[in-house]
Formats: structure tokens, C-alpha cells, sequence
């Protein structure tokens, strides 16, 4: 049951992965999520090395999507300003967000993966999708209450995966 909850890698940063890293997995496009995993909690401005990080992946030809529950104008502005294609108010963790996803990328599942920092948003969502999934470390502390929230049961899940042998 708690494999549906492990990510099948955990970064602390986007940076670790590398085009090479991708190539070693045989992907070549990434769903990424927005709020803590490349921007603060509502800020339109990338972490640091998130532009850098995004430019090297386009660069080596990675497909990108911007996949977020997050209101259109908020998802919409930052991805315009990077050059990604944005889906906001996507519903994730549900699976048909992803599929929408790989739709616009034009790839295939086994050649995709999600990137986020949510064990049950992007994590147990993109693996629902059959995604190969990385989990990273939340960009920033700050975030939604609701997610304050949500994030006090994602660490018991994450305790109880380490329990079972992560």
C-alpha cells in the first residue's frame, strides 16, 4: 500500500536533475509542479538556480509543462516568463491532470516524469498516472494554511515509508 506514496527519487533541488540524470532513466520530458518546487509559495520570481536549471534543460531539448492547482494568472505569468506552457487549476493529484500534461507534452508516460515537492499531490498523483516521480525539497517554508495542513500528514506518510523500508 505505501508504494503508491514513494517517490522513485528524492532531490534536494531541482539542480540535481541534470539532463544526464534524466538520460540515465530514459526520460525526456518533466511535469512540473510551481509553489515551492520552482518558486516561493506565490512568487513569480524563480528560486535561485531555477532559470539556469530551466535553461539547461531546454537547451538539451527536455520537454517542460508547468502542472498546478494554482490560479491561471499566478501559473500563467510565471510560466510565460520562463518560456514553459502552463496548466493551471490542474486538479492534481487526479489523474487526468497528468494525462492533460502528457498531452501537451506530446510524450509518452514511460519517458516522463513529475517533479514537486508534495508527497500526495505530485508523488501519489503522478504514480497514480504511472509516472516516474522525484519528490524535492520545498523551495520555501511559507506556503497556504491548508497546506500547512496537508503537508502535517504527508510527513506521517513519509515517516511511516521510512518505517517500511524506503
Amino acid at each position: 500500500m505505501w508504494a503508491r506514496f514513494r517517490p522513485h527519487a528524492r532531490v534536494a533541488s531541482v539542480a540535481e536533475i541534470t539532463p544526464g540524470f534524466l538520460r540515465e532513466r530514459g526520460l525526456s520530458a518533466l511535469v512540473l509542479d510551481l509553489d515551492n518546487t520552482l518558486a516561493p509559495w506565490n512568487g513569480l520570481e524563480a528560486a535561485p538556480g531555477v532559470a539556469e536549471w530551466l535553461a539547461s534543460l531546454q537547451a538539451a531539448g527536455v520537454a517542460l509543462v508547468v502542472l498546478s492547482n494554482n490560479s491561471p494568472r499566478r501559473v500563467e505569468t510565471f510560466a510565460r516568463r520562463w518560456g514553459l506552457v502552463a496548466l493551471p487549476r490542474a486538479g492534481k493529484p487526479r489523474r487526468q491532470a497528468f494525462h492533460r500534461a502528457l498531452a501537451v507534452l506530446g510524450s509518452e508516460v514511460a519517458c516522463t516524469a513529475v517533479v514537486g515537492d508534495r508527497l500526495l499531490m505530485d508523488v501519489w498523483g503522478g504514480r497514480r498516472a504511472g509516472l516516474y516521480t522525484v519528490l524535492v525539497e520545498p523551495v520555501d517554508r511559507r506556503e497556504l494554511w491548508a497546506t500547512r495542513l496537508v503537508r502535517r500528514l504527508e510527513e506521517a506518510v513519509d515517516r511511516r515509508l521510512g518505517a517500511a523500508g524506503t
